[in-house]
């Protein structure tokens, strides 16, 4: 009666005769050398007759060296295989978590200079920069960009540089809510800003890090879109943090003005991607990694 191969069993069986050491043969197959013996067992038993003669040097029996050679031909068929369908095997999704800033303003220019994510289908999924890595650790992407420098095990990470955010506002808004007779922290603390969503953290955390206070947590506006976003500030609905990239000529002309151009805030960047053996995979990282840092001009 036939009955699924253990292609497992086969491989340890292979292992084994390859390095003439069982301990060697777990080692690269990153398994303990029991769960070695007990895979060449369960194999046997599966055959009913020994497949390995026990003594060194380690051989095949009759019908292991059948199995070994089963194996030679599924491992060339299967290399065969990949050359033939190399470009839709590489079609595999690609997710990557950004938040909405990053997404908006150097992310896609960056991706785009790229050919080699043509050969992926890619996914965005845009997150607050300090939650992307739990999406990267639940396996929901493959990547994620996040101000978190910590590497998570089984992953590698690069700095990509800084992304810098200035706080600003209209003239016509500053005029309305900000005194000249008191500190630029009591203005910001009694005037509307904006938020990107709930979960959007900047604001408080740029209000606790340069003037060590809390902001109203009602006395904002909540707009989920950078453009939008950008255009409250200039219709003077709040001020805002705003990545300094994305409003370069509200600067230049003067439709937005920089509150403290001492107290801008400088996020840094890190791209997290888990290790995974393709060679094209390795490469993509790295020529977007590469790509980043000059965007965000660290090279």
């Amino acid at each position: 009666m036939s009955h699924p191969i253990d292609y497992r069993g086969i491989i340890a069986l292979k292992t084994v005769i390859d390095l003439q050491h069982f301990e060697k043969a777990a080692q690269k197959l990153n398994i303990t050398q029991s769960a070695v013996t007990q895979r060449i067992k369960t194999l046997e038993k599966s055959f009913g007759e020994p497949l390995l003669i026990r003594s060194l040097p380690y051989k095949a029996t009759k019908l292991g060296e059948v199995l070994l050679n089963h194996q030679r031909r599924v491992e060339f068929l299967e290399g065969s295989l990949y050359e033939k369908v190399e470009i839709e095997r590489l079609k595999a999704k690609f997710s990557i978590a950004i938040n909405h800033d990053a997404l908006e303003t150097w992310l896609m220019e960056t991706i785009v200079g790229i050919p080699a994510f043509q050969t992926f289908h890619l996914e965005v999924i845009t997150e607050d920069q300090e939650l992307t890595l739990d999406l990267l650790e639940n396996a929901r992407v493959l990547a994620c960009i996040s101000t978190n420098h910590k590497r998570m095990s089984g992953c590698d990470s690069a700095f990509l540089g800084e992304f810098e955010y200035v706080l600003v506002c209209s003239s016509q808004f500053k005029e309305k809510y900000f005194k000249n007779d008191r500190s630029l922290k009591d203005n910001l603390l009694d005037s509307p800003y904006l938020s990107f969503n709930y979960k959007d953290q900047l604001n408080q955390i740029y209000m606790a890090r340069m003037f060590n206070c809390e902001l109203n947590a009602d006395n904002t506006h909540i707009i989920p879109s950078v453009k939008g976003f950008r255009e409250m500030t200039l219709a003077g609905f709040g001020w805002a943090l705003i990545p300094r990239i994305d409003i370069v000529d509200c600067l230049a002309d003067g439709r937005l003005i920089i509150l403290e151009s001492t107290k801008t805030w400088r996020m840094p960047l890190y791209w997290h991607y888990w290790q995974l053996p393709d060679r094209k995979y390795q490469r993509l990282n790295q020529l977007f990694i590469e790509k980043a840092q000059k965007r965000l001009h660290l090279k």
